[in-house]
Protein backbone atom coordinates (compact mmCIF):
# COMPACT_ATOMS: atom_id res chain seq x y z
CA UNK A 1 0.00 0.00 0.00
CA UNK A 2 1.51 3.29 -0.55
CA UNK A 3 0.15 4.94 3.37
CA UNK A 4 2.50 1.51 4.45
CA UNK A 5 5.45 2.89 2.08
CA UNK A 6 5.12 6.40 2.78
CA UNK A 7 5.47 5.06 7.14
CA UNK A 8 8.22 3.16 6.22
CA UNK A 9 10.30 5.41 4.44
CA UNK A 10 9.75 7.84 7.20
CA UNK A 11 10.55 5.58 9.41
CA UNK A 12 13.87 4.86 8.27
CA UNK A 13 15.93 8.07 7.93
CA UNK A 14 18.73 5.84 8.47
CA UNK A 15 22.60 8.00 8.29
CA UNK A 16 25.13 6.79 6.09
CA UNK A 17 26.11 3.54 5.88
CA UNK A 18 29.44 4.58 6.88
CA UNK A 19 28.43 6.96 9.52
CA UNK A 20 30.97 6.86 12.39
CA UNK A 21 31.65 3.33 10.69
CA UNK A 22 35.81 4.08 11.82
CA UNK A 23 34.89 5.08 15.43
CA UNK A 24 32.97 1.48 15.39
CA UNK A 25 35.69 -0.57 14.01
CA UNK A 26 38.41 0.81 15.99
CA UNK A 27 36.33 -0.37 19.10
CA UNK A 28 37.62 -2.87 21.79
CA UNK A 29 34.18 -4.31 22.69
CA UNK A 30 33.35 -4.73 18.88
CA UNK A 31 30.82 -8.10 18.29
CA UNK A 32 29.83 -9.32 15.61
CA UNK A 33 26.41 -11.49 15.75
CA UNK A 34 24.10 -13.20 13.07
CA UNK A 35 20.65 -12.89 12.44
CA UNK A 36 18.11 -15.67 11.63
CA UNK A 37 17.53 -14.30 7.96
CA UNK A 38 21.63 -14.79 8.14
CA UNK A 39 22.17 -10.96 8.36
CA UNK A 40 25.71 -9.64 10.00
CA UNK A 41 25.01 -7.06 12.62
CA UNK A 42 27.51 -4.77 14.56
CA UNK A 43 27.15 -4.98 18.56
CA UNK A 44 29.25 -3.17 20.98
CA UNK A 45 29.35 -4.58 24.36
CA UNK A 46 30.80 -1.90 27.39
CA UNK A 47 30.82 -2.33 31.42
CA UNK A 48 31.57 0.32 33.86
CA UNK A 49 35.45 1.90 34.49
CA UNK A 50 34.50 1.17 37.90
CA UNK A 51 33.83 -2.85 38.23
CA UNK A 52 33.51 -2.00 42.08
CA UNK A 53 29.83 -0.58 41.18
CA UNK A 54 28.48 -2.94 38.43
CA UNK A 55 25.73 -4.40 39.21
CA UNK A 56 23.93 -7.85 37.20
CA UNK A 57 22.10 -6.16 34.99
CA UNK A 58 22.84 -5.77 31.40
CA UNK A 59 21.33 -3.17 29.50
CA UNK A 60 20.81 -4.00 25.91
CA UNK A 61 20.39 -0.33 23.44
CA UNK A 62 18.21 -0.08 20.77
CA UNK A 63 19.18 3.16 19.33
CA UNK A 64 17.17 5.74 17.26
CA UNK A 65 16.29 6.46 13.32
CA UNK A 66 18.59 8.36 11.39
CA UNK A 67 21.48 7.18 14.00
CA UNK A 68 23.46 4.30 14.09
CA UNK A 69 25.89 2.47 16.87
CA UNK A 70 28.96 4.17 15.42
CA UNK A 71 27.71 7.29 17.00
CA UNK A 72 27.35 5.53 20.33
CA UNK A 73 30.72 4.98 20.56
CA UNK A 74 32.22 8.19 19.26
CA UNK A 75 32.67 10.77 21.65
CA UNK A 76 31.29 13.34 19.49
CA UNK A 77 27.98 14.83 19.59
CA UNK A 78 24.63 12.90 19.65
CA UNK A 79 21.51 12.79 18.07
CA UNK A 80 22.99 16.01 16.03
CA UNK A 81 22.27 18.25 18.77
CA UNK A 82 25.18 20.63 19.53
CA UNK A 83 24.36 21.46 23.07
CA UNK A 84 24.77 17.87 24.01
CA UNK A 85 28.57 17.29 24.28
CA UNK A 86 28.88 14.34 26.53
CA UNK A 87 32.02 13.77 28.45
CA UNK A 88 32.51 10.17 26.38
CA UNK A 89 30.73 8.24 23.73
CA UNK A 90 26.96 7.76 24.69
CA UNK A 91 27.67 3.76 25.23
CA UNK A 92 29.97 4.48 28.14
CA UNK A 93 28.01 6.92 29.94
CA UNK A 94 24.98 4.69 29.65
CA UNK A 95 27.54 1.98 31.45
CA UNK A 96 28.89 4.53 34.40
CA UNK A 97 25.86 5.76 35.13
CA UNK A 98 23.53 2.70 34.95
CA UNK A 99 26.53 0.55 36.86
CA UNK A 100 25.75 -1.93 34.32
CA UNK A 101 27.27 -2.82 31.27
CA UNK A 102 25.86 -2.28 28.26
CA UNK A 103 25.35 -4.21 24.75
CA UNK A 104 24.25 -1.17 21.88
CA UNK A 105 23.23 -3.51 18.87
CA UNK A 106 23.02 -2.09 15.31
CA UNK A 107 19.91 -3.09 13.14
CA UNK A 108 19.89 -5.29 9.42
CA UNK A 109 20.27 -2.24 7.09
CA UNK A 110 22.16 0.07 9.42
CA UNK A 111 25.62 0.90 9.13
CA UNK A 112 27.89 -1.57 9.26
CA UNK A 113 25.08 -4.89 9.05
CA UNK A 114 25.46 -6.94 5.72
CA UNK A 115 21.67 -6.62 5.33
CA UNK A 116 20.44 -3.95 1.91
CA UNK A 117 18.04 -2.43 4.33
CA UNK A 118 16.13 -2.03 7.05
CA UNK A 119 12.62 -2.94 7.80
CA UNK A 120 10.10 -3.53 10.57
CA UNK A 121 11.06 -7.42 10.95
CA UNK A 122 14.83 -6.97 10.25
CA UNK A 123 14.69 -4.35 13.93
CA UNK A 124 12.67 -7.50 15.49
CA UNK A 125 15.40 -10.37 14.20
CA UNK A 126 18.32 -7.51 15.32
CA UNK A 127 16.89 -7.68 19.16
CA UNK A 128 16.68 -11.01 19.29
CA UNK A 129 20.17 -11.67 18.33
CA UNK A 130 21.27 -9.21 21.02
CA UNK A 131 18.88 -11.27 23.92
CA UNK A 132 20.66 -14.19 22.87
CA UNK A 133 24.01 -12.61 23.08
CA UNK A 134 23.03 -10.73 26.61
CA UNK A 135 21.89 -14.42 28.15
CA UNK A 136 25.67 -15.20 27.55
CA UNK A 137 26.45 -12.49 29.35
CA UNK A 138 23.38 -12.43 32.51
CA UNK A 139 20.53 -14.45 33.51
CA UNK A 140 17.39 -13.88 31.73
CA UNK A 141 15.75 -12.04 34.46
CA UNK A 142 18.52 -9.68 34.85
CA UNK A 143 18.23 -8.33 31.12
CA UNK A 144 17.59 -5.00 30.56
CA UNK A 145 15.70 -3.82 27.06
CA UNK A 146 16.72 0.38 26.32
CA UNK A 147 14.72 1.75 23.45
CA UNK A 148 15.52 5.13 22.08
CA UNK A 149 12.71 6.61 19.67
CA UNK A 150 12.35 3.91 16.93
CA UNK A 151 14.46 1.81 18.96
CA UNK A 152 11.69 1.84 21.27
CA UNK A 153 9.46 -0.94 18.79
CA UNK A 154 12.48 -3.56 18.90
CA UNK A 155 12.69 -2.87 23.05
CA UNK A 156 9.19 -2.88 24.02
CA UNK A 157 9.08 -6.50 21.39
CA UNK A 158 11.77 -8.08 23.32
CA UNK A 159 10.37 -7.35 26.80
CA UNK A 160 6.93 -8.54 25.85
CA UNK A 161 7.75 -11.60 24.25
CA UNK A 162 10.78 -12.57 26.70
CA UNK A 163 10.22 -16.12 27.47
CA UNK A 164 11.68 -14.99 31.25
CA UNK A 165 10.78 -11.75 32.42
CA UNK A 166 12.91 -9.06 32.10
CA UNK A 167 14.27 -7.05 35.08
CA UNK A 168 13.06 -3.94 33.41
CA UNK A 169 12.12 -1.85 30.38
CA UNK A 170 13.64 1.48 29.96
CA UNK A 171 12.29 3.76 26.73
CA UNK A 172 13.34 7.36 25.88
CA UNK A 173 11.11 9.36 23.47
CA UNK A 174 9.35 6.29 22.41
CA UNK A 175 6.29 6.47 19.91
CA UNK A 176 2.94 4.44 20.32
CA UNK A 177 3.40 3.53 16.60
CA UNK A 178 5.28 4.34 13.38
CA UNK A 179 1.70 6.13 11.71
CA UNK A 180 0.65 7.97 14.98
CA UNK A 181 4.18 8.88 15.62
CA UNK A 182 4.33 10.25 11.83
CA UNK A 183 0.78 10.46 10.74
CA UNK A 184 -1.21 11.13 14.03
CA UNK A 185 -3.66 8.92 15.75
CA UNK A 186 -7.01 9.60 13.24
CA UNK A 187 -4.81 8.73 9.83
CA UNK A 188 -3.28 5.65 12.25
CA UNK A 189 -7.07 4.62 13.62
CA UNK A 190 -8.49 4.75 10.02
CA UNK A 191 -6.46 2.75 8.20
CA UNK A 192 -4.99 -0.04 10.94
CA UNK A 193 -3.25 -2.05 8.14
CA UNK A 194 -0.50 0.51 7.40
CA UNK A 195 0.50 0.86 10.76
CA UNK A 196 4.18 -0.57 12.15
CA UNK A 197 5.89 -0.54 15.18
CA UNK A 198 2.50 -1.51 16.62
CA UNK A 199 3.96 -0.50 20.40
CA UNK A 200 0.50 0.08 21.62
CA UNK A 201 -0.73 -3.70 21.03
CA UNK A 202 2.42 -4.98 22.87
CA UNK A 203 3.17 -2.54 25.77
CA UNK A 204 0.53 -4.11 27.69
CA UNK A 205 1.84 -7.86 27.61
CA UNK A 206 5.31 -6.63 29.36
CA UNK A 207 5.90 -8.60 32.42
CA UNK A 208 8.46 -6.00 34.05
CA UNK A 209 8.80 -2.23 35.30
CA UNK A 210 8.44 0.31 32.82
CA UNK A 211 9.88 3.33 32.81
CA UNK A 212 9.76 6.19 30.37
CA UNK A 213 11.28 9.68 29.78
CA UNK A 214 10.16 12.15 27.15
CA UNK A 215 10.48 15.42 26.33
CA UNK A 216 7.33 17.53 26.38
CA UNK A 217 8.26 19.90 23.32
CA UNK A 218 9.41 16.56 21.14
CA UNK A 219 8.94 17.90 17.62
CA UNK A 220 9.54 14.13 15.99
CA UNK A 221 7.28 12.21 18.24
CA UNK A 222 5.19 14.19 20.30
CA UNK A 223 4.72 13.78 23.90
CA UNK A 224 1.09 12.16 23.58
CA UNK A 225 3.35 9.22 22.17
CA UNK A 226 4.91 8.57 25.88
CA UNK A 227 1.65 9.33 28.09
CA UNK A 228 -0.56 7.39 25.83
CA UNK A 229 2.33 4.21 26.16
CA UNK A 230 2.45 5.08 30.26
CA UNK A 231 -0.93 4.61 30.77
CA UNK A 232 -0.82 1.31 28.77
CA UNK A 233 1.77 -0.05 30.84
CA UNK A 234 1.17 -2.60 33.66
CA UNK A 235 3.50 -2.48 36.06
CA UNK A 236 4.40 1.62 34.87
CA UNK A 237 7.57 3.72 36.84
CA UNK A 238 7.06 7.31 37.44
CA UNK A 239 7.48 8.67 34.82
CA UNK A 240 10.32 11.21 33.83
CA UNK A 241 8.55 14.29 31.80
CA UNK A 242 11.26 17.06 30.42
CA UNK A 243 9.62 20.31 30.19
CA UNK A 244 10.37 22.23 27.15
CA UNK A 245 12.71 19.54 25.91
CA UNK A 246 12.48 18.23 22.36
CA UNK A 247 13.49 14.58 20.59
CA UNK A 248 17.05 15.70 20.24
CA UNK A 249 17.83 17.60 23.10
CA UNK A 250 16.93 15.98 26.18
CA UNK A 251 19.55 15.93 29.36
CA UNK A 252 21.02 12.56 28.86
CA UNK A 253 22.98 12.87 32.05
CA UNK A 254 19.27 13.62 33.56
CA UNK A 255 17.46 10.68 31.76
CA UNK A 256 20.33 7.97 32.77
CA UNK A 257 20.21 9.15 36.26
CA UNK A 258 16.32 8.78 36.29
CA UNK A 259 16.76 5.02 34.88
CA UNK A 260 19.60 4.59 37.12
CA UNK A 261 16.80 4.98 40.24
CA UNK A 262 14.45 2.80 38.44
CA UNK A 263 17.13 -0.11 38.38
CA UNK A 264 17.65 0.84 42.55
CA UNK A 265 14.03 0.29 42.40
CA UNK A 266 14.41 -2.75 40.66
CA UNK A 267 17.10 -4.40 42.50
CA UNK A 268 15.66 -3.62 45.91
CA UNK A 269 12.28 -5.42 44.82
CA UNK A 270 13.32 -7.89 42.73
CA UNK A 271 13.28 -11.37 44.57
Amino acid sequence: MVLTSVVNALAFPRPPRQASADELREHPGLLWLTTTDGSTIPAVHVKPRNPKRQRRYCVLYSHGNAEDIGECVSPLVYAGNEDTHLPTSLAQLMADTLDAEVVAYEFEGYSLSSAAAPSEAGLYRSALAAYEKALQLARAEDIVPFGRSLGSAPAVHMAANAPTPCAALLLQSPLMSGAQAILGPAVATAVPCADVFKNYSKIGDVRCRVAIAHGTADEVVGFSNGKALHRRCADAHEPLWCPGRGHNNMDEKAVLRYFHGVLDYVEANQT
